[in-house]
């Protein structure tokens, strides 16, 4: 009965502490790029059923292909990626003990 009791709240502990591995960043970023790679697969494929008349029009349709082609996901950095989130002070001079 002690073992059982033992290990149902160090379950419980660990569920507590980081519930099932769930990383909101990497996730959201999986998100975006998802959003962004199939926003680009809509604009490449329904271009070309536009019919267009005159120069403005197959200018401007150019224009949206190629830079739908040309967008890549933005990747900030970010303050987990080694940068430090608080000012690190110098080290202390030798004389100072």
């Amino acid at each position: 009965m002690f073992i059982l009791r033992c290990s149902f709240w160090l379950l419980i502990g660990f569920l507590v502490i980081k519930p099932f591995a769930f990383e909101p960043e990497q996730a959201s970023k999986a998100l975006a790029n998802a959003a962004v790679n199939g926003a680009t697969d809509f604009v490449v494929q329904n271009a070309g059923h536009l019919n267009c008349t005159d120069i403005g029009c197959s200018s401007m349709k150019n224009i949206v292909v190629a830079s739908a082609l040309a967008s890549k996901p933005l990747n900030n950095p970010t303050l987990s990626d080694g940068m430090a989130s608080f000012p690190v002070p110098p080290p202390r001079p030798d004389w100072a003990g």
